[in-house]
């Protein structure tokens, strides 16, 4: 794996994102993938991250974009991140039409089956 696929595989998860939501969300986090969040527990393992996106992408107008600035990999080609910018709309409590943006970092470890998933995402 170079820096420009795992660049790649990020952009790719962020457009089977835009298709099928919380389901490309979940299937791209390890078994025991972290997603860390501002408040609260971090959600830990794919089926919890899938649960919490769900959610998210349950909301009408829910829309999660970001892309790739950089990235690198581990000398053993295991273990690489990517990060860039993030823009997330959404609806808050009261109703009220939200446009966040931000940064994230993203950690990918190669799985057992060559794949590379989510170890932890994070954003600000």
């Amino acid at each position: 794996m170079t820096v420009d696929e795992l660049m790649e595989l990020d952009r790719s998860f962020c457009e089977a994102v835009s298709k099928l939501s919380e389901k490309a969300w979940g299937s791209h986090y390890a078994m025991n993938g972290v997603m860390l969040v501002k408040l609260g527990e971090n959600i830990i393992g794919e089926p919890n991250v899938y649960a919490a996106m769900k959610t998210f992408f349950k909301q009408k107008g829910s829309t999660l974009l970001w892309s790739p600035e950089n990235g690198g990999i581990s000398d053993a080609g295991d273990l690489g991140y990517t990060y860039g910018q993030y823009i997330r709309h959404y609806r808050n409590e009261s109703g009220m039409k939200i446009k966040e943006t931000g940064r994230y970092m993203t950690i990918w470890r190669k799985q057992t089956d060559h794949a590379y998933k989510i170890e932890v995402q994070m954003d600000n």
